[in-house]
Parts: C-alpha cells; sequence; structure tokens
C-alpha cells in the first residue's frame, strides 16, 4: 500500500467515523438546541400545595396532598366552577356526586371528576 492510498484509507475512516457521530446526534438536535428551561417546577407552598407552570409558565395544574392521608384535615383550595364555588366544607365525596361528578377507584381511593373533566379530586377510602 502506498502513502497516498493509506491517507486515502485514513480519510474515508475518519469521514466514517465522523458520519456517525454526527448521526448519533441527529434524533437529540431539538433537545441540544432548545433545551427545557429551568424555572418551571412546581412551586410548591406549605401543608401540600402545589401549582404546576407549563412550558410557557402558565399554571396548568393544582394539587394539595395531605401530610397525614389517614387524617388530611380540611382541603385548603377553593374549587371556583361556573356553576359555583366550593368552600372546604362542600368538598365532599357526597356533595360532588351530587353535583354529577363522575368517580373511578384509584388504587386506595376513589377519583371524582368535575363534569367537563376540568377538576379531579382524590378520597383515600372513600374518605
Amino acid at each position: 500500500m502506498t502513502r497516498k492510498q493509506g491517507n486515502v484509507l485514513l480519510a474515508v475512516l475518519i469521514g466514517s467515523a465522523l458520519a456517525a457521530v454526527i448521526l448519533s446526534l441527529i434524533p437529540a438536535l431539538p433537545w441540544l438546541l432548545f433545551p427545557l428551561k429551568a424555572g418551571h417546577q412546581p412551586l410548591s407552598y406549605p401543608d401540600g400545595v402545589k401549582f404546576y407552570p407549563s412550558s410557557e409558565g402558565q399554571i396548568v395544574e393544582t394539587s394539595w396532598t395531605a401530610d397525614d392521608w389517614d387524617h388530611p384535615g380540611p382541603c385548603p383550595l377553593t374549587v371556583h366552577l361556573p356553576r359555583g364555588d366550593f368552600s372546604v366544607a362542600e368538598l365532599t365525596l357526597d356533595r360532588l356526586r351530587r353535583e354529577g361528578w363522575t368517580e373511578q377507584e384509584a388504587g386506595l381511593g376513589i377519583d371524582v371528576f368535575a363534569p367537563g373533566g376540568v377538576v379531579e379530586c382524590h378520597f383515600r377510602n372513600g374518605a
């Protein structure tokens, strides 16, 4: 093999390796060019209340998780709906059933969904 043939072979091997590396990066290109923005973590407040922002920074979900599932205490949230508000005293499984919310068993409890599915409440052990 001449020196010129060796250089051509080396150039082909380097080109092939470089092409393989570039092709392997193509699926990750969107994340490399547009990484997720920092600051879109849930906003956590006392008593287990969290607000979840979208990638644009708008709040799209709110949740409350009691510290003690067996003795949760009153929910600190008020739900505002077109038919009226649900205060702490009114956020009960029986009341939501009477208002036409649909329910589905979920783990140790029941998920209850507002008409239209905009609001969901979870009751552990039906309480």
